[in-house]
């Protein structure tokens, strides 16, 4: 079940998996999908102000994850995703982007998997291709 998580859960997520906290010590709203009181996965999302259009926002997903393997391939991604798509869609959102490397291909499965649009941009100077994945509300 996905709910908004409780600064317990937060907690929790930072001291089991001591790299998620770089991005959750930031502002925004973390999601968990939880059973029986134990977190599956999370999505830690951040609303933004579009620049070019200053009466809009958007929703920035900066990490997503479920954490065990036995859990991953069971749509609990998706379900989290889909959660981020109807509350932005509730708070009047213009879209949602995430960012994610092009060698990342679960991440990429996902992201089309929910209807996003991908667009490969490619860094002059280190010539890595990262990804970007976007879903007009």
């Amino acid at each position: 079940m996905i709910e908004l998580a409780s600064y317990r859960d937060k907690k929790q997520i930072i001291k089991s998996y001591s790299y998620t906290k770089p991005y959750l010590k930031r502002k925004g709203t973390l999601y968990v999908d939880k059973i029986n009181d134990e977190c599956r996965g999370f999505a830690f999302v951040q609303q933004r102000k579009i620049v070019n259009e200053p009466n809009k926002t958007e929703d920035l997903i900066l990490v997503i994850e479920v954490f065990k393997e036995e859990n991953r391939n069971k749509g609990i991604a998706s379900a989290l995703v889909q959660h981020i798509i109807s509350e932005a869609r509730r708070n009047g959102s213009y879209q949602i982007i995430a960012y994610y490397q092009k060698n990342n291909i679960p991440s990429h499965k996902l992201w089309i998997k929910n209807s996003f649009s991908i667009i490969g941009v490619k860094n002059s100077v280190t010539q890595i291709v990262s990804c970007i994945a976007t879903y007009k509300i």
